[in-house]
C-alpha cells in the first residue's frame, strides 16, 4: 500500500492545478474514516511520588504516601477533546471517569501489589480498550513484615508462656497459702476448742462450786433455788395427771415435795470446848451419816451452820416420819470422833413440812411458806426437848379463806383453827441412849394437836 501513495502523488505533477485540487480533497475525504475510527495508544507520561521510584513493577516504601500518574492519548486530531477513564486493581472495582483530566492522585495506600489501568478515547469517543495497565507494589513497614510477625508471635508465645507459669505460681501460692491457712485454721479451732472445753469444765465447775458447800462437799441453798421450780413442775403435772385419784391412792405422792430439816443438838458446846475444827468433823460424818439413811430420790442440803435440808420425792406423812425417826436415831447412836482421840455423842432435832401444803388450795402456801413451817417445827422439836422430830401437815378439812388470812400465826393457833396437823415422834424417855423404836420400823407418830 505504501507505494502506491508515493506514485499518486508522483502524478500530481502532470495535473492540471485545478485538477489536482480535485484530486487532493477526494483524496482526504476518502481517508477521514479511517482516522476518525483510529484507537489512540495511552501512554504514561510521568509518574511522581515522595522519595522517586524503583524497579519494574514501581515499587513504593510504606513511607510514600502519594502517588500521582499523569497520562495522555496519542491522538492528535483535536487533543482537547480526548477523554480518559481509570481505575487502580486491588484498591477500588469501578471505573473513575475524569474526562478530560489526564492525572490521577492516590494516598495511603495500604502494603500489597496494585494495577493501574488507564483508557483513553479520541474525539469522537472511540476507546481504546485495552488501554494502559502499569503494576504497582507498596512496600510493608518493617512491623508488618514476616520477621516482625515472627517476632510478635515469638514473643506473643513468651508472654503466654510467661503468663501460664506466672498463673501457675500464683495458683500454687494461692493453694498454699489455703492450705496454710486451712491449718492454722484447723489448729486455732482445736485450739478454741480445747479452750472451750476447759472453760466449759471450768463453769460447770465455777456452777458446781457455787451450788456446793465446800466443807461436806452437799449442795447449799444456792442449788435449791435453781432447782425447786423443776420440782414445782413436776409436781403440777403429776396433779393434772392425777387429778381423779383418792387422797390414800399411791399416785398422790408424785403430787407432794418433802420439805424435813435437822439441826445438831450440841454442836456449839463442841465448837467452844474442842474448837471448830472438831465441830467440821462433827458436820462431816453427820453428812455420811444422813446420806447412807438417804433415799435415792432425795436431796440433801447443807442448810447453813449445823442444820441440813432434806428435799423428799414420793413420800406421805408416814414416809416422812419413818425417816425422820431414822435420821434422828442415826445421828443419836454414832460416836462423833472429834480427831484428838476424844468422842462426843449428839443427837439432833427434826422438822417436816409439805408442799403443796393444802390439798384443797395448792397455791395458797408457797414452796417457801412451807419450808418456813419445817423450819418453825424444826425449832418445836428443839424447845420441846431435842432428840425428836415434829411435822406439820396440812388439815383436810381446812377452810383456804381463813387460811389465807391467818397463816402467818403460830403453830399451835394454826392447830387450833382446824388449818393444819401436828405430828411428833420422839425416844422412851426410859431409855435415852436408843429410840423407842427399830430405826428400820416404820415409827407410829403421836399426834399432838388437831383441830376438833
Amino acid at each position: 500500500m505504501a507505494p502506491q501513495p508515493r506514485a499518486t502523488l508522483t502524478r500530481w505533477s502532470e495535473l492540471s492545478g485545478v485538477t489536482a485540487l480535485l484530486a487532493l480533497a477526494l483524496l482526504l475525504w476518502t481517508s477521514l474514516p479511517v482516522y476518525a475510527q483510529r484507537v489512540p495508544n495511552v501512554l504514561v507520561r510521568h509518574v511522581s511520588v515522595e522519595d522517586g521510584l524503583s524497579g519494574d513493577p514501581i515499587r513504593l516504601s510504606y513511607q510514600d504516601s502519594v502517588i500521582g500518574f499523569e497520562f495522555a492519548a496519542l491522538d492528535f486530531t483535536a487533543p482537547d477533546q480526548n477523554r480518559y477513564r481509570y481505575r487502580l486493581e486491588g484498591f477500588e472495582s469501578e471505573w473513575n471517569e475524569v474526562g478530560d483530566v489526564r492525572r490521577a492522585t492516590y494516598t495511603n495506600l495500604e502494603a500489597g501489589g496494585y494495577t493501574l489501568r488507564v483508557q483513553g478515547s479520541n474525539n469522537d469517543g472511540v476507546w481504546n480498550e485495552e488501554g494502559l495497565s502499569l503494576a504497582l507494589v507498596v512496600g510493608s513497614p518493617p512491623w508488618l513484615a514476616w520477621w516482625a510477625i515472627v517476632l510478635y508471635m515469638v514473643i506473643g508465645i513468651g508472654a503466654l508462656v510467661a503468663l501460664v507459669r506466672t498463673q501457675k505460681r500464683k495458683v500454687e501460692h494461692q493453694a498454699d497459702y489455703s492450705h496454710r491457712l486451712e491449718r492454722e485454721v484447723a489448729a486455732r479451732t482445736d485450739e478454741l476448742a480445747s479452750q472451750n472445753r476447759e472453760l466449759a469444765g471450768l463453769n460447770t465447775r465455777l456452777q458446781e462450786v457455787s451450788v456446793t458447800d465446800s466443807l461436806t462437799g452437799l449442795w447449799n441453798r444456792r442449788y435449791l433455788a435453781n432447782e425447786i421450780p423443776k420440782d414445782l413442775a413436776r409436781i403440777r403435772r403429776a396433779r393434772i395427771n392425777h387429778h381423779d385419784a383418792a387422797p390414800d391412792d399411791p399416785r398422790q405422792m408424785d403430787t407432794t415435795l418433802l420439805f424435813l430439816m435437822l439441826d445438831l443438838d450440841g454442836l456449839k458446846g463442841v465448837n467452844d470446848t474442842y474448837g471448830h475444827q472438831a465441830g467440821d468433823r462433827v458436820i462431816v460424818k453427820t453428812k455420811e451419816l444422813l446420806t447412807q439413811v438417804c433415799r435415792e430420790t432425795d436431796t440433801l442440803i447443807r442448810w447453813g451452820g449445823d442444820e441440813f435440808l432434806l428435799v423428799g420425792r414420793q413420800t406421805d406423812t408416814t414416809i416422812a416420819a419413818g425417816l425422820a425417826d431414822r435420821l434422828r436415831h442415826a445421828v443419836e447412836s454414832h460416836r462423833f470422833d472429834l480427831g484428838n482421840g476424844d468422842t462426843v455423842g449428839l443427837s439432833c432435832s427434826v422438822g417436816f413440812s409439805f408442799y403443796p401444803f393444802m390439798q384443797r388450795a395448792p397455791t395458797l402456801f408457797t414452796w417457801e411458806h412451807v419450808l418456813d413451817l419445817a423450819d418453825r417445827t424444826l425449832y418445836r422439836a428443839k424447845s420441846g426437848g431435842r432428840n425428836q422430830w415434829v411435822g406439820v401437815v396440812g388439815a383436810h378439812d381446812a377452810d383456804p379463806v381463813v387460811a389465807r388470812r391467818r397463816k402467818d400465826e403460830d403453830l399451835d393457833t394454826l392447830a387450833q383453827i382446824g388449818i393444819l396437823e401436828i405430828h411428833a415422834g420422839s425416844t422412851d424417855p426410859t431409855a435415852p441412849n436408843h429410840t423407842a423404836r427399830s430405826s428400820h420400823a416404820s415409827p407410829a407418830p403421836r399426834l399432838l394437836e388437831r383441830a376438833s
